[in-house]
């Protein structure tokens, strides 16, 4: 049987009142808090017996808040404390002052189910609608949201219960989309889920002390791909000769998050000629006359995917600095 360990989390102030937040149970952790408390006193969580015995004891971590006011100092605890056999209770203490006690309750339930799955609206409209207003790919189509049901048991902290919803789309795709009050019906919004042909839901539901999880069924949710966007130059843009052109635009990936953050993903040519890479660059000042530009993003294993803008460079009434005569102050 796994070992699980209660995570306690939450505020203390100077008055010594401990403000619980999210707190639950885990039992996997991937890294520990160091036990640093540098502007406090020993503070202890320990975990007691019926008999009042201590079973586990650990040293939280206790960070300074920033704050305005300097009489308003505020600090971070966070611990995990295991739960062993006998452990009845959970305490955060100051020396001899008690900050904090609870009862540790049985394991909560909880059950999910998908009402509803999410659907994709019109890409087809969405893409008509960006193309009058000279914006990027299409991308975040809208649609039915997802609808999830939970029956939840009864929480043992009522006043910071909590549910939260992480969405998987992939193998090593998961993102955190609700967190929130315990609720009997979450909707989760499509726009912004990526696509997979076997995604699904899990529902973590913290009773205040304790967590449960649940999962719904596998559904398929078209991809949306990746989405362009260029803010510079702008739609119908405008340049006088002799001014360097700013370039400005973004790359979105949703079903790969991480491709976008690659630099050389992103490639900028004028006219048919690379001249930068990344999100942002610059071009030295075009001759007058109209200007194709293109920002094109490559995701290795993918078609590259492109957005063209085109500008004006209009003739300057006074020639630029380039283009003055040499004059040699020196000479007769």
């Amino acid at each position: 049987m796994e070992r699980e360990y209660l995570l306690i989390r939450g505020r203390l102030d100077r008055d010594g009142d401990f403000t619980p937040r999210r707190c639950e149970s885990t039992t996997f952790i991937r890294e520990r808090p160091e036990p640093n408390q540098p502007d406090h006193g020993v503070v202890v969580a320990e975990t007691l017996d019926d008999d009042g015995r201590v079973v586990r004891s650990e040293r939280p971590s206790v960070e300074p808040e920033g704050v305005c006011a300097p009489g308003e100092q505020t600090w971070r605890i966070r611990v995990y404390v295991a739960i062993d056999e006998g452990a009845s209770t959970v305490r955060l203490r100051d020396g001899d002052r008690i900050l904090w006690s609870v009862r540790i309750p049985e394991p909560p339930q909880v059950r999910v189910e998908l009402a509803s799955p999410p659907r994709r609206g019109d890409a087809r409209a969405q893409q008509r609608k960006r193309s009058r207003k000279g914006s990027g790919t299409p991308g975040f189509p809208g649609g039915e949201p997802a609808v999830l049901n939970l029956e939840l048991s009864r929480a043992a902290e009522p006043d910071v219960a909590f549910v939260k919803v992480v969405y998987r789309w992939a193998e090593r795709g998961f993102h955190t989309v609700y967190i929130g009050p315990t609720s009997r019906r979450v909707t989760i919004d499509p726009d912004r889920l990526p696509g997979g042909d076997r995604c699904e839901f899990f529902v973590a539901y913290s009773d205040g002390v304790r967590t449960a999880l649940a999962r719904t069924r596998t559904f398929e949710l078209e991809p949306i791909g990746p989405v362009l966007d260029m803010t510079q130059p702008v739609v119908g843009g405008v340049v006088t000769e002799g001014m360097p052109i700013a370039l400005e635009g973004m790359a979105l990936d949703p079903e790969h998050p991480a491709a976008p953050l690659d630099r050389e993903a992103l490639m900028w040519s004028v006219d048919g000629e690379v001249v930068a890479v990344g999100p942002m660059g610059s071009v030295d000042p075009l001759a007058a006359g109209p200007h194709t530009i293109v920002l094109q993003y490559t995701r290795l294993g993918a078609d590259p995917v492109r957005i063209e803008r085109a500008i004006t460079v209009d003739r300057s009434k006074v020639p630029p600095a380039d283009s003055w005569p040499a004059v040699d102050r020196f000479a007769d």
